[in-house]
């Protein structure tokens, strides 16, 4: 009689999912009840950590020196703007304007986004980071579960993931998306993995879903890594027998396709704002930002080697992209339990696949081998080359320690349950030894993530007399002309203040604004300072006035006034055409176009006659909220209307009622043409179809799904456990 072959998973495999297992205490425990109470007990554990920013109401975590401003400011503008009743896609205050949905920091999609509305903010804030964490620790120990690790050698590796430097870097330095982003890699992996072990497709429905909330939480970068591995991960399956080709192709081509649906609403702005962006035009030198040197694997042993960060660090810029530490018994453990592991669990193998290659590529530029393995992945694969701190793969590289540690102590554990004679020994080396590593674990990680919250008080932080006294601030608020204010040594508080700021060092702008910024704030002394409307700036308290810049006081005397600044919107005639953006912005340094007399073109308007070149008048905004404007304003002669705020795809112009052409002018801005002479009233409004469609297809994806999967819960539950 023919023998039948087992599908999917071989027959009696190490890591074959186990439906249920004895806990070391008594009785058997629900894998749903199980899952719960695990996720309580980590969501404790980071309730201690995040302890100081919890119980301070206007405290969040973050190093106020860092990124933590944008996180906490762009998110507050959303939020803002959602309870105003008009989504912000257009934030008008940062830079010369940006595409506002599109950037990772706003988080507009994320899924614990309604954990905001709640008050005070900030200690949403401190919660949204204790869920997400949580998060990322359940995964692994659900992945190990589904390996077959007990119960104490999975949690921790939970604790060793959520944990780690990675995570802890990240929040420190106030990189709320990508903490949150990383956090769903463990369940992405793990419904992976079990749709390599079996027949069903369900699990790599799962698996699009939680990478469907990974892509929402904003970072592309993550999502990036997320694919690779995850696509790795079915190549393993079929590599080890698991699957054939085509349950690999139409599984891998399901999963992009499934996920991309869920996520297209930010997928689909981000991959326009990045096209369109400075970034997209980096080569592989420029993306060589803090990589990972062989001397920081020092971290794993020592992560204080080089001071604590914010307090006593003193080595090179960027601690938080490089810090790699997952405790110091998990990394033994990880070391110690490989030569053990690989011949005896199969899913060892990838996991030190994953291992090697992602160090391999954060380190990057730091040997020739490296620098080959990562110029090979910048050339062929799609979107590599356009993320830069490369170290960040290094999420990867922090699951693969957790999950090797937590299969080297469940190796423990079966030797001495193997053990045929019962004895003290073996009944203690069975159960104290993994409880001695689990404790040492969670008080050797608390110790070091409590070093990274440094909670920001949100009073002190975005206090708007750190620069400017309360009257100044209101003077800019009511300036009907909407001045700019440019420094480089405080946070962004242009977001929450409604004022607009020009960004010096912000790293995600338009190409064009790019250059122009980075122009204007090498020669603030030129025309470029006064074509955006740049009125007030810190400068030196002891630099003496001069025909542009008078000093007006501020709390320290480093705010000076633009005598020469233009308004935000006025009327010239004449133009020219220059296709060469970046070349018409030297010339305006240099005084050798006017903006006063001409604007400069990137392409010939459509019927325009020219005009006469010349000064026309100021333009009066009459309205100036996030996705629209309108400015009312009068000409005796044709001529052009001229905004300085980013020229930008999606932007639709109406001059009394009557769709008018938008041109890129002057470099990076607007300028749209007023043929007849008269009062105007001219509206611009933001409401790209990217937006709106994406929104929608991406919300009846998500409608579909959630509608199949109750379905398919209440008719097979027990498969989803």
């Amino acid at each position: 009689m023919k023998k039948s072959k087992p599908k999917g998973l071989k027959a009696g495999r190490a890591d074959q999912y186990p439906p249920t297992e004895k806990s070391v205490f008594r009785g058997a425990v629900p894998p749903g009840v199980e899952y719960f109470l695990v996720f309580v007990f980590f969501s404790a554990f980071l309730a201690y950590v995040l302890w100081v920013p919890l119980a301070h109401p206007s405290l969040f975590p973050g190093n106020k020196y860092e990124d933590a401003f944008f996180a906490f400011g762009y998110k507050y503008m959303w939020i803002r703007s959602l309870r105003e009743g008009h989504p912000a896609f257009w934030n008008p205050y940062s830079g010369m304007g940006q595409p506002f949905l599109a950037m990772a920091n706003p988080g507009a999609y994320a899924p614990f986004n309604f954990l905001y509305f709640l008050r005070p903010m900030t200690w949403a804030f401190t919660l949204d980071y204790l869920l997400h964490l949580s998060i990322a620790g359940l995964g692994t120990y659900i992945f190990l579960r589904g390996v077959g690790t007990g119960r104490l050698s999975a949690l921790l590796g939970g604790v060793a993931f959520m944990g780690s430097g990675f995570f802890m870097g990240h929040l420190y330095a106030g990189h709320n998306a990508i903490v949150n982003a990383g956090c769903w890699l463990p369940m992405i992996f793990h419904f992976l993995r079990r749709f390599n072990g079996g027949g069903k497709w369900w699990p790599l429905v799962l698996a699009s879903v939680f990478m469907g909330f990974c892509e929402l939480e904003g970072m592309p970068q993550v999502n990036l890594y997320a694919v690779m591995f995850g696509l790795s991960l079915l190549a393993w399956g079929r590599w080890r027998g698991w699957i054939g080709w085509n349950k690999l192709f139409v599984g891998a081509g399901g999963f992009l396709f499934l996920s991309i649906s869920l996520g297209l609403c930010q997928l689909a702005p981000t991959y326009q704002f990045a096209k369109l962006s400075d970034r997209w035009h980096w080569y592989w030198k420029d993306l060589m930002k803090e990589f990972f040197d062989p001397a920081y694997f020092r971290f794993l042993i020592d992560p204080f080697f080089m001071g604590k960060p914010g307090i006593s660090y003193d080595g090179t810029w960027g601690y938080h992209e490089i810090i790699l530490y997952v405790g110091l018994l998990p990394f033994f453990l990880a070391v110690a339990g490989i030569p053990a592991l690989i011949r005896k669990r199969p899913v060892v193998s990838w996991l030190i696949f994953a291992l090697l290659l992602s160090v391999g590529l954060a380190m990057a530029d730091s040997t020739r081998l490296t620098h080959d393995l990562y110029m090979f992945f910048f050339l062929f694969l799609p979107g590599f080359g356009h993320n830069r701190s490369v170290s960040r793969i290094t999420c990867v590289t922090s699951f693969a320690l957790a999950c090797l540690a937590g299969l080297a102590l469940d190796a423990w554990v079966q030797y001495w349950k193997g053990k045929p004679e019962r004895s003290s020994l073996r009944n203690f080396a069975a159960v104290a030894v993994p409880l001695i590593f689990l404790v040492g674990t969670i008080l050797d990680l608390g110790r070091f993530d409590r070093v990274h919250v440094q909670p920001t008080d949100i009073r002190e932080f975005f206090d708007p007399q750190a620069v400017f006294s309360s009257q100044r601030l209101a003077d800019i608020q009511s300036d009907a002309g909407y001045p700019r204010f440019q420094s480089d040594r405080f946070s962004d508080p242009g977001v929450l203040f409604k004022v607009s700021k020009v960004m010096t060092r912000f790293p995600t702008r338009t190409r064009e604004s790019a250059f122009y910024i980075d122009q204007q704030w090498a020669h603030p002394d030129t025309p470029l300072s006064d074509l955006i409307g740049l009125k007030y700036a810190a400068r030196d308290a002891t630099a003496s006035p001069d025909g542009r810049w008078r000093q007006t006081g501020g709390v320290d005397g480093t705010v000076w006034e633009n005598t020469k600044a233009f308004p935000r919107a006025f009327l010239v005639g004449g133009y020219t055409v220059e296709e060469d953006a970046d070349q018409t912005i030297r010339r305006i340094r240099d005084g050798l176009v006017d903006p006063r007399q001409q604007v400069v073109l990137t392409a010939p308007p459509l019927g325009s006659s020219g005009g006469v070149p010349g000064w026309e008048g100021p333009a009066t905004i009459t309205n100036y909220g996030y996705n629209q404007l309108e400015i009312a304003c009068e000409n005796e002669r044709p001529c052009f209307l001229f905004l300085s705020d980013s020229y930008f795809p999606g932007w639709k112009a109406w001059v009394d009622g009557e769709p008018r052409a938008i041109n890129e002018a002057d470099g990076a801005f607007r300028a749209v043409e007023i043929a007849k002479p008269g009062r105007h009233s001219v509206k611009m409004i933001y409401a790209p179809a990217i937006i709106t469609w994406t929104f929608f297809y991406s919300a009846l994806a998500w409608a579909i799904f959630t509608a199949a999967g109750l379905h398919r819960y209440w008719t097979k539950r027990d498969e989803f456990l």
